[in-house]
């Protein structure tokens, strides 16, 4: 019943039971490893707009990518190893509260922020 209320509220519970330091152990390397692995596809996945940044400040004053790969690239980015901000913030808003990845949602989706040309 607690659980239940706690999870309504947008936050995870569950009962403590007695595991093996050794499962626990494996858990916590599991998803470690699964975290070093989303982090290498998104900086592989972003180095493409880091490289063209840097030119601009060098030498070119234009896209170096074309608008469409710049897409294919940051969608992944943006929606499938950063889906855990939306997740939550979901979960905050629909509790009744915000937290900082309801900002961090709203930062990286909002439609109307100004972009220099």
């Amino acid at each position: 019943m607690i659980i239940a209320a706690i999870r309504r509220a947008g936050y995870g519970a569950r009962p403590i039971i007695a595991a093996s330091n050794a499962e626990e152990d494996s858990q916590k390397l599991a998803a470690y490893q699964a975290e070093r692995r989303l982090f290498w596809i998104a900086a592989a996945l972003s180095t493409p707009f880091l490289i063209q940044m840097l030119a601009m400040f060098i030498v070119a004053q234009h896209d170096l990518l074309p608008r469409w790969s710049q897409l294919l690239l940051a969608f992944p980015v943006q929606f499938w190893i950063g889906k855990r901000f939306y997740v939550s913030a979901y979960r905050a808003l629909r509790g009744g509260s915000a937290n900082m990845d309801v900002l961090v949602a709203l930062g990286t989706v909002w439609p109307f922020s100004p972009v220099p040309r």
